[in-house]
C-alpha cells in the first residue's frame, strides 16, 4: 500500500471510529432524556414551581387574577394538593392514591385566605382577589387526536374484549359494546394468534379516564383519544382527567395486551349502555 493510500485509509478509519462514538453519544443522551420525560419526577417539580409562582404573584398585587391553566403535558397523571398554609404538593394520582408528592412553599399574602383543595384535572382555574386564592377543577375537553391512516374494514379485524372482577354489569357492557360493532372477528380466547385489538375494562375512580397499554404507543393513542372524545361528547361534565400509562409490569392484563397488536385497559366508574355507545362509536371511528 502506497503512503498515500495508508494515510486515508487511517483518516477513515478514524472518522469511522468518531462517527461510531458520536452516534453512540447521541442515542444515550436520547435515551436519558426519553426516559426524564416519561418519569413524573420533572413534570412534578416543574408544574409545583410554575402554579406555586402564579399563587405568589396573584397574591401580591392588589388587583384580580382570573385565568385558566392547561397543563402542557396532558397526559402525565398528576394532580395537585393546594393547602392555606401556601404550599402545593404535586403528586401521581393513580387509582385514586397519593404517590410521589413534591412539595413547594410560595411567597403569600396574610391578607388573603388560600382555599384548600385538590386539582386532579388537565385543565382547571385560578382565580385571586385580595381576599382569597382559589383553584377549581375543569371539565375535560375534546382533544385533537393524533393523526395516523389506520382505516380497514372491521369485517378482517379480530377483536378481543374481557373484564375484571367477574361483575354482571362488566360483563354485561362488554357484550353491549361487542353487539354494536360493525360486524368484526370475534376472538374467542386471549391466546388466539392474530389479534388485532384487545380491549379490557376495569373499574377506575369516578373523575377520570384511565387508559393502559403495553406497546404501539402511537396507535393506542389515537384509539384513547377517539374514545375518550366521543365519551366527552355524551358526557361533558363528567370526567375531569383522562390519562394513557404504561400498563405495570404485574398487571394481570399485560400477557393478554401482549398478544394483541394493539390493546387497551379501560378504566371508569360506571359502566351501562349509555357508556357503551360511545366507545363502540370510537373503535369504529378508529377503523373507519
Amino acid at each position: 500500500m502506497k503512503k498515500g493510500e495508508e494515510k486515508l485509509s487511517n483518516k477513515l478509519i478514524f472518522y469511522s471510529i468518531v462517527f461510531v462514538l458520536v452516534a453512540v453519544i447521541i442515542f444515550s443522551m436520547f435515551r436519558f432524556v426519553s426516559n426524564a420525560l416519561d418519569d413524573t419526577t420533572f413534570w412534578r417539580y416543574y408544574y409545583s414551581r410554575d402554579i406555586g409562582l402564579i399563587a405568589s404573584m396573584g397574591q401580591s398585587g392588589r388587583g384580580t387574577l382570573d385565568m385558566q391553566y392547561e397543563m402542557v403535558n396532558a397526559e402525565k397523571p398528576l394532580a395537585f394538593d393546594i393547602y392555606p398554609n401556601n404550599t402545593i404538593q404535586t403528586f401521581e394520582w393513580i387509582n385514586s392514591e397519593k404517590n410521589l408528592p413534591t412539595s413547594f412553599v410560595f411567597f403569600g399574602s396574610g391578607e388573603t385566605k388560600l382555599v384548600q383543595n385538590r386539582v386532579a384535572s388537565k385543565y382547571f382555574n385560578i382565580f385571586i382577589t385580595p381576599d382569597k386564592a382559589e383553584f377549581t377543577s375543569e371539565n375535560l375537553r375534546k382533544d385533537s387526536c393524533l393523526f395516523l391512516d389506520t382505516k380497514q374494514d372491521l369485517k378482517n379485524v379480530k377483536m378481543y374484549f374481557d373484564s375484571s372482577l367477574n361483575s354482571p354489569d362488566l360483563e354485561n357492557f362488554v357484550k353491549t359494546v361487542k353487539q354494536g360493532l360493525l360486524k368484526p372477528k370475534m376472538a374467542s380466547s386471549k391466546y388466539e394468534q392474530g389479534i388485532d385489538l384487545t380491549i379490557i375494562f376495569i373499574k377506575g375512580a369516578e373523575d377520570s379516564i384511565n387508559f393502559f397499554y403495553d406497546h404501539n404507543l402511537r396507535r393506542n393513542e389515537r384509539l384513547s383519544c377517539m374514545i375518550k372524545n366521543k365519551l366527552l361528547e355524551k358526557f361533558p361534565d363528567k370526567f375531569f382527567a383522562s390519562r394513557l400509562t404504561k400498563i405495570p409490569d404485574n398487571s394481570i392484563w399485560k400477557r393478554t395486551l401482549e398478544n394483541s397488536d394493539i390493546g387497551l385497559v379501560i378504566a371508569l366508574k360506571d359502566y351501562s349502555f349509555e357508556s357503551a355507545v360511545p366507545i363502540v362509536a370510537g373503535v369504529n371511528e378508529y377503523y373507519g
